[in-house]
This record gives structure tokens, sequence and C-alpha cells, in this order.
């Protein structure tokens, strides 16, 4: 009933979505709280809304601005807008009161600067926001204007099915505590008040009026074009070369070989060829510049050293604790990396030559460090730039650890002639033989007796009669995982 409720929420607010838009006014009619008047009344409203929507400097202020109010932007200034929102919500008693519905899931503001000066009146600008809040700078506007900054509210059907949705929960909750059904009309839409709050269309917009400060028109900034790179490099390297510009046309390099165009401050890299290497950018301001790249002098080949990536999974766990090692992210820039040396550092800490991988045990709770170390087939090493810690705990402590099984009573009697019957009661004890431990969940308790049939092997009774005279033995097991008990104990038939 509850997920109709607020299928009919959206299927009448959709209905009833009428002009909206600025100028209009809200509407809140005053109606009985039964669902049929209530249904009826929002399908009249003129505009399919009762969202209010104001503009303040904060979201605390208490001084709504939309009032034709004016608000100067000095130059260089910026300034803060907040929108707020509320909504009608119908009351038990057949009234409604207002409530702040700002922060709603779904609820977006679509705020509209408007020129309202003769040389600026077609000017128009739909700001991007969906926030409750917007910062406008007098930078933003030419000066010496006017302008009409306003904001709506709006909500999508998904996102108010879900707001429905949660009320409709929390008022059927209400009902349950009081002892109200949930088939009792009155409370049920009397709890949902806000099915008249909230509508798809948005809500008329609210606006104030921001002016310019008329002032000094700056003079246009001065276009610059700049490039800079290495001033040499060796064939096969990789080189930067970054470009800084505030042409608003952007830029073009070219080399022989390749292009590369961006606007504003940007970089690319370019392999170094075999010889040097000019590099021309021009942008659309009429700015040239260029940077050249000479090819350093090529000496006899020196090694380069290899370079220990080292990787560690777990870096954590229980003792004992099994690692994997692995350097297969080793690497020698100009050849093989043909050894790798682990070393495991703490407690009874070692060194190992192995292969590309290694594993290594923890038995003692601790915190330990890897290390590698490479050669390549030059004879060069390398360690790896940081060693990894691994934290070693203690194994949880098992309480039922040398635990005891005991039954009681111990050494009942019984008469068979009175067809006495006894229930033995079994107890676990730990290790030390003190402390009783409860019996796990989910333990399987089997009863057992020498006398055949003697004993309820589910309850642990224990029949006389069925027995006979004599001396016989009660058993009992108790299984859970891993863990197995038994105990038994003496019983004399009379």
């Amino acid at each position: 009933m509850w997920a109709l409720v607020a299928l009919l929420v959206v299927i009448f607010v959709i209905d009833s979505c009428g002009g909206g838009g600025g100028g209009g006014t809200t509407t809140v009619p005053t109606v009985p709280n039964d669902a049929a008047t209530i249904m009826d009344a929002a399908k009249s409203l003129s505009n399919g809304t009762v969202i209010e929507v104001g503009i303040y400097r904060a979201i605390d202020d208490t001084i709504n601005l939309h009032d034709g109010t004016t608000v100067h932007l000095a130059p260089g200034e910026a300034k803060n807008f907040v929108a707020r929102a509320w909504a009608w919500l119908l009351q038990p008693d057949g009234t409604y009161r207002r409530e702040e519905i700002t922060m709603i899931p779904g609820m977006r503001f679509s705020w509209c600067l408007k020129g309202l000066d003769e040389d600026n009146a077609a000017r128009t600008i739909n700001l991007e926001s969906t926030l409750a809040q917007i910062t406008v700078a007098d930078s933003d506007l030419p000066p010496g204007g006017k302008y009409d900054l306003s904001v709506r509210a709006e909500i999508a059907p998904a996102d108010l099915v879900g707001y429905v949705n949660g009320r409709l929960a929390a008022a059927r909750a209400q009902q349950s505590i009081s002892g109200g059904g949930s088939d009792n009309d009155d409370l049920l839409w009397a709890g949902a008040g806000f099915l008249l709050a909230l509508a798809i269309c948005p809500s008329d917009s609210a606006g104030i009026i921001l002016a310019t400060d008329a002032g000094i028109t700056p003079p246009p900034p001065t276009v610059t074009l700049n490039i800079s790179g290495p001033a040499e490099a060796e064939v096969g390297d990789m080189i930067t070369i970054q470009v800084a510009s505030n042409c608003p046309e952007g830029w073009e390099a070219s080399w022989a070989g390749g292009s590369k165009s961006g606007c504003g401050d940007g970089s690319f890299t370019i392999t170094m060829p075999s010889a040097n290497l000019v590099v021309i950018v021009s942008d659309g301001c009429g700015n040239t510049k260029s940077h050249t790249v000479h090819l350093k002098t090529v000496n006899p080949p020196v090694n380069k050293p290899p370079v220990a990536i080292l990787t560690v999974n777990p870096t954590s766990g229980n003792a004992p604790l099994t690692v994997h090692a692995d350097g297969s992210g080793s690497y020698d820039p100009d050849g093989d990396i043909v050894k790798y040396e682990w070393f495991f550092y703490g407690g009874g800490g070692h060194a190992d030559v192995g292969g590309i991988t290694m594993d290594n045990v923890y038995d003692t709770p601790g915190d330990y460090s890897v290390w590698l170390r490479v050669t390549d087939d030059d004879g060069a090493t390398a360690m790896s730039a940081t060693g990894v810690t691994v934290t070693v705990n203690a194994p949880p402590v098992d309480p039922y650890q040398g635990a005891t099984l005991f039954i009681t009573p111990q050494n009942p009697t019984l008469n068979v002639g009175m067809g006495d019957e006894q229930q033995f009661i079994c107890r676990i004890y730990a290790a030390d033989g003190l402390t009783e431990l409860p019996i796990p969940s989910g333990a399987t308790i089997v009863w057992s007796s020498t006398a055949s049939g003697a004993i309820n092997p589910n309850t642990g009774y224990f029949y006389s009669a069925l027995a006979g005279i004599g001396s016989f033995r009660v058993s009992v097991t108790i299984t859970w995982t891993n863990h197995q008990l038994t105990g038994d104990t003496p019983v004399v038939v009379q």
C-alpha cells in the first residue's frame, strides 16, 4: 500500500504541473486531511507546486534578498549567494506548516543571470550549477550594468519518490507506535503531509539585482609565448618541451617528424633523434619562438645499474605467517638481471639467493622487514629503495585447548523397582580445571550408556527400568568445529 501511495504522489504532481516560472504565486489550499480531498486539491493548483525559494548571503541567514534587493559588486569583488527552499506540509489537524527542504536528496537549483540595461537586455547567462550556492564575481560581468540574478528549485521524479517513501515509512512507524492501523487514511495522509509540499515542475524563481560599478577598463593583457627544454640530450632520451602562452587562439609546435598543438600552458615529450632537435612554436597572436636541443657527445657506453622493485603479500597476519615476496617488477635499463638476493630481517633473519620470487614463513610474532638486491649481467647491483615491513601477530588463544568434559551428578544411585530416572548434565572446564566454559553454539551433543537403550541420546535422561540392576557407565560426546570432547561417569541401579 505504501508503494502505491508513493506512485499516486508522482502521478498527481505530474498531472498538476502548470505554467510555473517567475512571477507566479504559491497556492496553499486549506482542506480536511482525508486522501480524496487532498488529491483533488493538489490537482487544482494553477502552477502545480508549493515549493518556495529565496536568495540569502549564507545558508543560516534570515534576511531574504529576493524582494528586489540590489547588491553592488565593486571592481575585483566576488560575492556568494545561497538559495533556500521551503514546502508547506499538511498536519494531522488539516492545517499546514512551513518546512525547509533545501538539503533533501535530489533537490537542484538553476541559477540565471539576465541583463536589465538597454545595452545588455539580450544577455542571458545560465550558470552551470545544481547546488544551493553560487559565487558571482565582478570580473564575470561588464562594468556599469545591472543584472537580474534568479534561481529556481526543482526535483526529479525518481528523487521525489525516494523522499516520499522515506516520509511514508516514518509516518507508518509513528502509526505503529501510537497504535494506529496501516489502513487509517486520516493518519496515513496526515503523517505524509509532504504530498502537497513537492512537485516535479520547478518552483517560481526568486531574484535579486546585481549592479556592477563602473570602473576604468584595464588595457588588454600582453600576449606572451615562451618555450623551454633541456639544452642537450643523447639519442633515444625522452625529453620534455614546455610551452607557456596566454594567447586565446592557442599554439602549435612542429619539429622534424612531428607536431603538437595546445592552448595555454602545456608540455609534450619527444624522443631525441640522432641530430640536433629544433622545435618551433607559433601562436594565433603572431608570436613565434624556437628551442634547440643539441645532441650530446656520445662517450663509450656506461653500464646503467639495475632497479630493484619489491612487493610482499601479505604484510600482516597471525603466526605462522607465510609471505610471498615478488621481484618481477625489477629491471635493468641496458641488460638483464642475473641474480636475486632476498633479505628477511628481524628475529632469526636470514638472506637467500633465489629466483624472481621467494616465500618465507614467520613462526614468531614480531615486526620484520624484507629487502631485495638484484645484480645485472655487467655485475652492477641495486637494493630495493625501501624495505617492506611484515607484522606477525600472535595466533588467537583457543580457550577450549586442553579443556575437560564432566558429567553431573556424579555416581547417582537409582532404584529399578521405583522406575527412577535421572537427567545427567555435562559441563566443560578450561585447562585450569576451575573455569567453566559455555557449550559452543551449534555443537552436537550425543549421550550413550553401557546399558543399551537406558539413556536418551538427545536429552541425557537415564531410565533405571530399561537398564536393570547393575553398575553401568554414562558417556557424552560434544563435537563442534575442529573440537571433540568426551566424558563419562558411573551409575548404579539397585
